[in-house]
């Protein structure tokens, strides 16, 4: 299924509740998952693709990122 508008993608190590977590802190800041694709396990981790409901602003991203580089 291809993504369309505003995506995300997350390389993450496969652990249980990775998704869940992403999901949580979009909804933290009220965007929406519209369509979630996931990618097999390789050697740098599993890709988690998304399709927002609307596209963050830039400081939105740049907070995201900085709270959450650590944690996946």
């Amino acid at each position: 299924m291809p993504l369309a508008g505003s995506v995300v993608l997350v390389l993450h190590d496969d652990r249980p509740g990775t998704i869940g977590r992403v999901g949580t802190l979009l909804g933290e800041r009220d965007i929406a998952i519209r369509d979630l694709v996931l990618g097999r396990p390789g050697p740098a981790g599993s890709l988690l693709g998304l399709s927002l409901g609307r596209q963050p602003t830039d400081d939105e991203v740049k907070a995201f990122y900085e709270e959450n580089k650590a944690r996946f």
